[in-house]
């Protein structure tokens, strides 16, 4: 939290607020009516307990004309990478700890041509990507036990549990994350509801 309030600071907001909170048991009337929420890197790994939270939270106090930022892991993209989830999530240890390890494993088995690396382009390049990444994103990305890829229909049919419709598709924030992410079908959609 310290890091954002620096970036916003050093960046001229003033009207931005950081909360550490469990959304699962956050009051919504703690907080005053919001005009945007972002959701970058939760929706998908949280329990339907947090989500649920989160749509106590906009409906409570989402304002009428507000916007809902929500970035999630998409099918059918992210299913190139359940192999990867898997073997990563089967290592002893299941933690930060354990993943050099694992991904040590896994770098053999691409290295070695195993046929999963072969025919999933995507793992591969994700796997060569995991090379100097802070592990606990890694852990993040890939050891969530609660981790859910949606489909765009799946996602828009919880997010109608909130009352929120489709308002358009947000862009991505660099050609690069375009060319690691899209490749074929979308694996890391992003949209503003």
């Amino acid at each position: 939290m310290a890091a954002a309030e620096a970036f916003a600071a050093a960046a001229g907001v003033g009207n931005i607020r950081f909360l550490a909170a469990d959304l699962a048991t956050l009051d919504p009337a703690s907080l005053p009516s919001l005009d945007f929420v972002s959701l970058h890197g939760v929706w998908a790994w949280v329990p339907p307990a947090v989500r649920q939270g989160m749509f106590a939270l906009i409906r409570a106090q989402l304002s009428p004309r507000g916007l809902c930022y929500v970035s999630y892991n998409a099918m059918p993209g992210a299913a190139s990478l359940a192999g990867l989830r898997s073997a990563l999530r089967y290592q002893p240890g299941d933690d930060v700890e354990a993943l050099p390890g694992a991904l040590r494993v896994l770098r053999d088995l691409a290295e070695g041509g195993a046929r999963f690396f072969a025919e999933h382009a995507i793992a591969r390049r994700s796997l060569k990507g995991f090379e100097g990444t802070d592990l606990r994103y890694i852990a993040h990305e890939y050891l969530t036990r609660c981790s859910k890829p949606l489909s765009l229909r799946e996602l828009a049919l919880e997010m109608a549990g909130a009352g929120l419709e489709v308002a358009g598709p947000a862009r991505a924030a660099s050609r690069r994350a375009l060319a690691e992410h899209l490749v074929g079908s979308i694996l890391w959609a992003t949209c503003v509801w």
